[in-house]
Formats: structure tokens, C-alpha cells, sequence
């Protein structure tokens, strides 16, 4: 390791996310780590900045990165915060956030009123919280739910409209049928975080690169649960509608698809389970949804925040589960329903 070399420690060195490795130092469990220097996490666990005297780390430098198109008023705006916020300066701001729990924004106004840039906020003085009748938290959490279930929507959808018809077209074809559970077992193979870094080249970021890789996960559990029903279909039940007159496409659309339906349904609703679950990443290219609070709260060290996206992405889980159950009640005959838990 290039720091190892460097300063010619003797201890091995590990990947951990700083806020565990502060937690792991206070406890004794760690001797070192490296840490970002405007981490208002050093002063909750009152740590010791060491000086890099052998300039390993790249010096700490606050500058605006802007596009082009920036309008040049809110250019303007930002210009005389050139040479302000240095390292102190930012290690006391995120701290006021990180281990006082303020508001992102109460803190920045502050910061601007006492800098003689804006307005100062009055003593005492809350924002107005936003949304009604609902709290400020509450207001976040039904607009992070509504994201999440929009991003696990579009790619379910997609995963069941490339899904169930490729099974249909190629499960008369044995040899074509493992190539393509293959290639789809294949994509499940690469860690959800490496998917969604090799969407950005292609999709940028946002809702796109999120939604095509949650889809390619989804396929797989449509897809190998479409196969498994069509295949197990009684082949003595297809000469049956073979001799009665049936044609192709109506043994499939009254006989072989109805058998189906309960383990297509299963399919379905596993995918609709991991989907939920996975799409908590896609905040990690903006894309927003409840992981959005989960990886803020992780990167804060704030349980919190973590719970205000964990536990609603678990609720929806829950609900799916039950509303799968409600919908196969509606759509499987009963003497083709399954327990899974029946012995």
C-alpha cells in the first residue's frame, strides 16, 4: 500500500468507512485511519489530526465546480465565498449538522448571516416546515417513497415485459432456453455497485442508469420462474388440447399460461422483494428514492436518518408481499394456489 510505503508503517491496512473506523477507534479497535479533514465526525469522537508532513494526501482546496450554462448571477453569488471556507471552517459546519442535528440549510444561512453574505436568522427562529399537516420528516418520506416506488416500478414493469415473453419464445427450445438463463444468471454475478458505476458512461447519472440496472436484476427470478412453470406443464394435458383442435397459441393462452400463472406470480414477487431492497443504492448515482437518507445517514454516522430510509424501504416490502398475496387469491383458480410453508 502506496501510505504504508510511504511512512513506513508496520501495520496492515484494511478498506472501512469512516464513520465505522471513528467508531472503531474509540473502542480501541483500530490504532489509525485515514479520514476526510472537514469531517465534522472528528470532533464528536474528539480525534486527533495527524500533520501529513510527507504530503501523501492531496491538500484540501474549497472551489465551486460549475457547467458552463451556470447563470452567471448565481455565479456571481458564490465568487465571494473564494477563500473562506477552509478546513476549520468546514469541520465546524459539518459538525453543527453531524453531531448537533441541525438543519443543512439553518446551518449554511448561519454561516452566510455571520460571513455578511445574506440575512443572519434571527435567535430562535425555525424554518417553516413545508407539506401541511405533515411534519418536515414526514414530507421527506413521502416524497422518497414515491421515488423509490417509481424506480422499482419502470424496471419491474420492463423486467416482466422482457421476461415472461422470452420465456414463452424459447422454452420449446432446450439448448436456446439454458443459453439465455445462462446470461441472465450471468448479469446477477456483478456487484450492484459496480452495475450501477458501468450504467453511468452509458446513461450518466439519475433515474436511467438506476432503473436499467434494477431491471437486469429482475429478470432473472421472472425469467428462470416463467421457464420452470412452462416447462412442467403435464405434456399428456397438451396432446389432450392437440387432439382437441386447440391451436399453439390457444394452448398457451387457455391451458399452458394459466397453469403457469401461480409460479410466473412467484417470480414476479420475488423480483418485486429484491428490487425494493437493491433500489436503496441507486442513490448512490442520484437517482434518488429511500436510499437517499440511508447513505446520508451513513456517511453523517446519524441512526436516524439511516431508519428514515430503512424502515419504510422494509414496510414496502411487507406490503408487496401481502399485496401479492391478495392478487393471486384474485387471479389463480384455488385448486392451482400454493403454500410455499405447506408441508
Amino acid at each position: 500500500m502506496a501510505l504504508k510505503a510511504r511512512y513506513g508503517l508496520s501495520q496492515s491496512a484494511v478498506g472501512i468507512d469512516n464513520a465505522l473506523a471513528y467508531q472503531s477507534l474509540e473502542k480501541g479497535q483500530l490504532d489509525l485511519t485515514d479520514a476526510n479533514s472537514t469531517d465534522g465526525e472528528l470532533l464528536r469522537f474528539d480525534l486527533r489530526v495527524l500533520d501529513d508532513d510527507l504530503a501523501f494526501f492531496p491538500e484540501y482546496q474549497a472551489v465551486p465546480l460549475v457547467r458552463s450554462d451556470f447563470p452567471a448571477a448565481a455565479r456571481a453569488a458564490l465568487a465571494p465565498l473564494g477563500g473562506r471556507l477552509g478546513e476549520d471552517t468546514m469541520r465546524r459546519l459539518n459538525a453543527a449538522v453531524a453531531v448537533q442535528g441541525a438543519p443543512f440549510a439553518a446551518v449554511a444561512a448561519d454561516y452566510l448571516g455571520g460571513e455578511g453574505l445574506g440575512p443572519r436568522p434571527q435567535a430562535g427562529a425555525e424554518p417553516a416546515a413545508k407539506g401541511g399537516w405533515l411534519s418536515p420528516r414526514g414530507t421527506r418520506i413521502i416524497l422518497r417513497t414515491r421515488e423509490h416506488l417509481q424506480l422499482t416500478g419502470l424496471a419491474l414493469l420492463g423486467a416482466c415485459l422482457l421476461g415472461i415473453p422470452l420465456a414463452v419464445l424459447v422454452h420449446r427450445r432446450r439448448r436456446l432456453a439454458r443459453v439465455v438463463l445462462y446470461l441472465a444468471g450471468l448479469a446477477q454475478t456483478i456487484p450492484s455497485l459496480a452495475l450501477l458505476a458501468l450504467m453511468i458512461p452509458l446513461l450518466g447519472i439519475g433515474a436511467a442508469p438506476a432503473i436499467v440496472a434494477l431491471l437486469i436484476y429482475a429478470v432473472l427470478p421472472i425469467l428462470r420462474n416463467t421457464l420452470t412453470a412452462l416447462l412442467g406443464v403435464d405434456p399428456t394435458l397438451r396432446r389432450v388440447a392437440l387432439a382437441m383442435g386447440l391451436t399453439p397459441w390457444q394452448q398457451l393462452r387457455y391451458l399452458v399460461l394459466p397453469l403457469a400463472l401461480p409460479t410466473i406470480l412467484a417470480g414476479v414477487r420475488t423480483a418485486t422483494v429484491i428490487s425494493l431492497g437493491a433500489a436503496t443504492l441507486a442513490a448512490f448515482v442520484g437517482a434518488g428514492g429511500l436510499g437517499e437518507p440511508i447513505v446520508t445517514g451513513i456517511s453523517l454516522n446519524n441512526t436516524a436518518l439511516i431508519l428514515e430510509g430503512a424502515l419504510p424501504a422494509a414496510a414496502l416490502a411487507l406490503l408487496a408481499e401481502w399485496g401479492f398475496e391478495a392478487l393471486e387469491a384474485r387471479l389463480v383458480a384455488a385448486p392451482l394456489r400454493r403454500d410455499p410453508l405447506a408441508s
